[in-house]
């Protein structure tokens, strides 16, 4: 006993550095006997760093993966269980091929490391499985986000049917295949959604549609109709199940109701469409009746014509046997009394002209000849040739005519058009003829009435102008155009004559009494020189006016009148000669205004000269000259001459300038007439703003043309703002409605925050917030009582996100202590209470671990260590005990650098054994620490 002490194998000392140096370098994990008692002291020795030193050697993912699930020694599992992670994520020299990944996926189940694995992995089959091991919907799009191959982003799209997160999935789709899926996923979703309303206004259309067919008249169209909207609702019937079965019975109700419905109606429709088609029989037939007769008897004329006219027998009898045949048909025919009626006086018509043969034959000839006389007579060409020319066709068209009835209809078509040709030219060439004459005769007609008005006024002179007019006028008339006015033609003229012998009666005494009223403007003349030469003129002019007075007195008349005119002139001869000095004093200012002309054209050639000034300069001369004063006549013609000589380069120039400026600002409003065309209106604003102030830096470019460029420009740039003007109006009233929709939209979510209970629809109701904030900042929107809405209901949602997590994290707490209570009392199903089904996955997991143990463990030291990792107070009289187990959780926490969180430390607190009634005083310890 003693020498088997004393000659212990080294793994077996009680030294454990012996115990490592042993493994490392005596034990073989090749040799059958040695991996024995490796794994014995894996699984048996008490010291953490042994065991650690065991796995080292192993080095094999096998022993690191069963000693993070089984290995006694809970620092030798989390050693083995980081190991085992860091292996899988790439971080350990040793390496995994993608099939034993697969298998340890396959057979792994802690949540934990495989969601880690999830995150890291990058094969695209690794990371299926993975999914499809999880099984999480949650981390579609987390994963989506990071995973950018497109056999994972399609994968993930076959796990979803949510529009909404189909919808988030796209706009982080940067592949196009990938994109075209979710597209065609949500066009599906979408499609499926609105489907039951589509079906359901195309039902109602077709319903209200065959309704509507009891309101047509005609059965006919009913019919089709009918035949047309049945084939439609077998197809759409088809698509019913689609709505609930509710709605699907009702539509097929209202089909059998309206079906009924028609059924009725068509009873009396049917009547009455058979009654049509007999009376669009009996009409079909009266038209082909008519079309029949007709047709026969136009061939019967037709050959009738020809016989005469070729001059071939006819047989009589057979004719009039023939159309007696015809006679019957019209009689025995579907036509009425008068329809027949009419065709039996065609068919009388043809028997009476078979009697006339001879004389009908007879017309053909005096017609040909007829038309051969009125061709050899030459159109009229002028008014003289009218009367006499118009005459012969008057009397020719007379004979036609008798010739026509004569021959009864009956006249070859080539004769028909050769008369038809005759009246055409002499009809085109009569008319414009015709039309000159009856202006010429209204001409006179005027002129007449113009006499009369004449001489109703005294204007005797002018009547007597006019009159002679109207005598030449009025010879130029045809004889029946003269006939038709001689009677005012003779009375103006009895009128004239009358009037010419009353001029000399009338003449005499007026020239004595104008006579009289000059000699009064001599005794007594007027103060203003001007109006008394202008009373002089008026009085010359009406002297003039008034004729020839009786030959005894006429000239001593005039020279009295001459004599008293001249005299009456006197006092304005001293006034003129007072002008004629201030002509001078006007000739001196217009002298100097030359000079100044002079001046101005030497000044044009500068080349620094300022033509805005110059322009100014030159409408002030010009205005100066207008403003000079009167000068003699001629000598202002010699100075006007002179000083617009001077003035023409300075002009030229000036116009140089205008013209510059003119198409500087002709290019201006081209531009701006582009900018008007321009969609961004507020662009062309701008753009317009700034070709106004261009515009004001252009000179003067002319009175004519200033005016009329500026209107242009004007209005151009009226029309641009204008345009603006309806766009912002329009963007306002977009505004209002957006702002209007967004702020029901905002009120909606209000209402829906009201009954969300869970963080994801929280969640989904503040992406729709930050949709409508997103709108708002897109449109411009300028609303303070919407941003600040806006704001107000995120930080409620916010608020109301962390108060559903603390409630649910509360519950949770409760729900765990409640079966751990359960368990201390030893009471049977745990698993199937509600506190156990309320609880997150990973607890139940480990609850049923604990359940499914026997052992007892005293919890003391742990009760202690969770007090002091959660910084409570512990028992009094354990304070001795706490301060050793403090000591023990630093040494582990600084020699491993990890920090056991509350909740980590709870279910190592659990996982130590089942529960019993002497564990209750434990619970009661550490449940404030956890349930608040």
């Amino acid at each position: 006993m003693i020498f088997s002490k004393l000659f212990k194998a080294k793994w077996q000392h009680k030294d454990s550095n012996i115990r490592i140096a042993a493994i490392n370098d005596e034990l073989n994990s090749n040799d059958n006997d040695d991996k024995e008692i490796l794994n014995t002291l894996l699984q048996e020795d008490d010291n953490e760093l042994v065991r650690r030193s065991v796995l080292l050697k192993f080095n094999d993912f096998n022993h690191w993966v069963a000693a993070s699930n089984e290995n006694t020694h809970k620092k030798v599992r989390e050693y083995a269980q980081k190991q085992v992670e860091e292996i899988l994520l790439g971080q350990n020299s040793l390496t995994l091929s993608v099939a034993e990944k697969r298998d340890f996926i396959e057979h792994y189940d802690k949540v934990a490391l495989l969601e880690t694995l999830l995150k890291a992995e990058q094969d695209d089959d690794l990371i299926i499985t993975l999914y499809n091991k999880l099984a999480k919907p949650q981390l579609i799009i987390p994963l989506f986000k990071s995973k950018t191959s497109e056999l994972v982003q399609l994968f993930l799209l076959t796990q979803v049917e949510s529009q909404e997160l189909l919808e988030k999935l796209l706009k982080h789709s940067s592949n196009s295949k990938v994109t075209c899926v979710i597209e065609d996923k949500i066009a599906v979703l979408v499609a499926a959604e609105l489907k039951p309303l589509k079906i359901k206004k195309q039902v109602q259309l077709l319903l209200s549609k065959l309704l509507a067919l009891k309101d047509v008249v005609q059965y006919q169209e009913v019919v089709n109709k009918k035949a047309s909207l049945v084939e439609e609702w077998q197809l759409i019937q088809t698509e019913l199940s689609c709505l609930t079965e509710e709605e699907k019975q009702n539509f097929l109700d209202k089909y059998q109701s309206i079906e009924a419905q028609l059924e009725k109606v068509f009873v009396k429709k049917a009547e009455t469409y058979q009654q049509q088609q007999i009376e669009n029989k009996l009409a079909q037939d009266k038209l082909l009746d008519k079309e029949k007769f007709s047709l026969a008897l136009k061939e019967y004329a037709h050959s009738i014509t020809s016989a005469i006219f070729e001059d071939n027998g006819i047989d009589e009898k057979l004719y009039t046997g023939q159309l007696e045949q015809i006679t019957e048909e019209i009689k025995g025919s579907a036509l009425n009394t008068s329809e027949q009626k009419v065709f039996l006086i065609d068919v009388e018509k043809l028997q009476v002209k078979l009697t006339k043969l001879p004389e009908i034959a007879q017309s053909i000839t005096e017609a040909t000849h007829l038309v051969s006389k009125i061709s050899q007579v030459a159109l009229p060409m002028n008014i003289e040739e009218l009367s006499e020319r118009s005459q012969l066709y008057n009397d020719w068209l007379a004979q036609w005519k008798q010739l026509d009835k004569k021959a009864s209809g009956i006249l070859p078509e080539s004769i028909v058009n050769a008369h038809k040709e005759v009246v055409s030219q002499w009809t085109a060439a009569l008319k414009p003829l015709f039309r000159e004459q009856a202006q010429r005769l209204n001409g006179v007609r005027k002129k007449l009435a113009d006499v009369k008005r004449l001489i109703a006024q005294g204007k005797y002179n002018a009547a007597f102008g006019v009159f002679n007019k109207v005598t030449h006028a009025y010879q130029l008339l045809s004889e029946e155009q003269q006939d038709k006015i001689s009677r005012d033609y003779n009375t103006a003229k009895e009128k004239m004559a009358e009037l010419s012998d009353w001029e000399n009666y009338i003449a005499t005494p007026r020239k004595q009494k104008l006579l009289e009223q000059v000699n009064i403007l001599v005794i007594n003349p007027l103060d203003n020189p001007n109006e008394q030469a202008s009373k002089v003129k008026a009085f010359r002019k009406t002297w003039n006016s008034l004729g020839h007075a009786d030959d005894e007195v006429e000239k001593s008349l005039n020279n009295e009148f001459n004599l008293a005119c001249e005299k009456a002139f006197a006092p304005c001869r001293l006034y003129f000669s007072e002008q004629e000095k201030l002509r001078e004093l006007h000739l001196v200012t217009r002298t100097k205004l030359i000079e100044s002309a002079k001046a101005l054209s030497e000044k044009v050639n500068d080349e620094q000269v300022v033509f805005k000034a110059i322009d100014g300069e030159l409408n002030k001369l010009q205005q100066q000259w207008r403003d000079a004063g009167e000068v003699d006549r001629e000598k202002y013609k010699i100075l006007n001459v002179e000083f617009s000589t001077l003035l023409k380069p300075v002009k030229t120039k000036i116009a140089s300038f205008h013209q510059n400026n003119h198409d500087k600002k002709q290019r201006l409003i081209e531009k701006a007439l582009e900018l008007s065309k321009l969609d961004d209106v507020n662009q062309a604003t701008q753009d317009v703003k700034a070709l106004q102030r261009q515009w004001k830096e252009i000179g003067y470019c002319g009175k004519q043309a200033e005016n009329g460029l500026w209107q242009k420009f004007r209005a151009i740039n009226d029309e641009v703002f204008e345009k603006r003007k309806v766009h912002q109006t329009n963007v306002q009233a977009k505004q209002a409605d957006l702002q209007n929709s967004l702020a029901e939209q905002l009120e909606e979510l209000v209402k829906q925050k009201e009954t969300a209970d869970s963080v994801p629809s929280i969640e989904r109701i503040i992406e729709k917030v930050v949709v409508v904030k997103s709108q708002a900042e897109q449109e411009n929107i300028r609303s303070k009582t919407l941003f600040n809405s806006i704001a107000v209901l995120i930080t409620e949602l916010q608020n109301a996100i962390t108060l559903v997590k603390t409630t649910a994290e509360n519950k949770k707490w409760q729900n765990i202590f409640l079966c751990f209570e359960n368990m201390s009392d030893s009471i049977q199903n745990v698993e199937t209470s509600a506190p156990f089904e309320e609880l997150p996955a990973t607890w139940k997991k480990q609850i049923i671990e604990v359940l499914a143990k026997e052992s007892l463990t005293d919890r003391t030291s742990k009760t202690l260590e969770l007090e002091i990792i959660a910084g409570v107070a512990s028992p009094i009289e354990l304070k001795e005990q706490r301060m050793a187990v403090q000591v023990t959780l630093m040494k582990e926490q600084m020699s491993s650098g990890h920090r056991t969180t509350i909740e980590q430390a709870l279910v190592e607190w659990l996982s130590m054994g089942s529960l019993s009634t002497q564990d209750k005083e434990y619970i009661a310890r550490i449940k404030p620490i956890y349930c608040q």
